[in-house]
């Protein structure tokens, strides 16, 4: 109950602020200009939705090749931290070895 008057208070609030914000002159004509840019790109790809349907695919197909460049570079550099872990650890048994003989030796 609690949660469906917090969301439909939000709501109304951020309504109420929106129709605020239409009170200068500048705001409207800037919001005007989005929403008739908006509706020609909405009618180019209900004329044209091939074309939206290759843009697409180019979008997809570079995020694509993006993150998974990304994610092997992050592998890279997770392999590069393991063998480096791995030459502190050598390098700590070597030196705990030597320490304990000569600590045997005295």
């Amino acid at each position: 109950m609690g949660s469906s008057k917090f969301l439909k208070g939000m709501m109304i609030g951020a309504a109420i602020g929106g129709l605020a914000t239409l009170l200068d002159p500048d705001t409207r004509k800037a919001v005007g200009n989005r929403i008739s840019n908006t509706g020609a790109t909405v009618n180019y790809y209900r004329k044209h939705p091939s074309e939206g349907f290759h843009q697409l695919r180019d979008y997809y197909e570079q995020a694509s090749t993006f993150l998974m460049q990304n994610v092997n570079s992050g592998i890279e550099v997770v392999n590069q931290i393991q063998s480096v872990m791995d030459t502190l650890d050598k390098e700590s048994d070597e030196q705990t070895g030597t320490m304990e003989t000569t600590k045997l030796i005295e």
